[in-house]
């Protein structure tokens, strides 16, 4: 297994070109439909970070954790919003 690829953005809608860039480069190995699966799991729960947990757009991070292999794909995210 690979090691996990990790990256923190700022929380801002502005950001999400570059989060579906390093799901894109860290899922390359993936299925044309499951990198799209992912990064459409990863916008919805962003959109939820920014708009509900922070408020709307703010310099707050969000963490995202991609370990691919050939059988699997396992995703951490968080951020530091308030429970909603």
């Amino acid at each position: 297994m690979e090691s996990p690829a990790t990256q923190c953005f700022s929380a801002r809608q502005a950001e999400f070109d570059a989060i579906s860039e390093f799901i894109e480069t860290a899922c390359a190995s993936l299925k044309d439909d499951e990198r799209l699966r992912i990064i459409l799991l990863v916008e919805e729960l962003f959109a939820n970070s920014v708009n509900h947990g922070y408020g709307g757009d703010c310099d707050e991070p969000v963490w995202l954790s991609l370990r691919v292999d050939d059988q699997s794909c396992r995703l951490v995210y968080e951020d530091r919003a308030p429970p909603y």
